[in-house]
């Protein structure tokens, strides 16, 4: 009865230790990256070597999480008219989403959406600011 109970005991420690042993938001995985930033150059949309680079560790990341689901907010700063800006936003949005894609994430995986200027991360009467503004968000559900 004795054995029992102590091989009971262990078995229920040895399968407290493997789900403590999980960390970060994917089970099993080492994982913990909350969410990312990539920036864009004034009035652009395209992607710079540094975004390349951090998209293609993002991209990595998700793999090893198939059933790990990104939003895609693009914003921009405050110059232009608002409705040109929701939509460089939204194209800012779909590169980075594009770029995943080619990276071999599948499209329902990525969902893409826009602020436009709205929400900015920095003050925009600063050159500094607006540049911390014209940025995509990759936020992970």
């Amino acid at each position: 009865m004795k054995k029992q109970i102590l091989i009971g005991a262990v078995a229920l420690m040895s399968l407290a230790a493997c789900s403590s042993t999980k960390t970060g938001p994917c089970p099993g995985s080492n994982i913990t990256r909350k969410d990312a930033s990539v920036y864009f150059a004034f009035n652009s949309d395209e992607l710079t070597p540094v975004s390349k680079a951090t998209l293609r560790e993002v991209a990595a990341e998700m793999k090893q999480c198939p059933y790990r689901k990104a939003i895609v907010t693009g914003y921009t700063d405050s110059v232009g008219a608002p409705v040109y800006n929701f939509n460089l936003g939204d194209r800012r949005a779909a590169s980075v989403k594009d770029f995943l894609l080619q990276e071999g994430i599948p499209s329902y995986q990525v969902q893409v959406k826009s602020m436009g200027e709205q929400d900015p991360a920095a003050c925009n009467t600063t050159a500094m600011g607006r540049a911390e503004n014209r940025r995509a968000v990759i936020q992970f559900e």
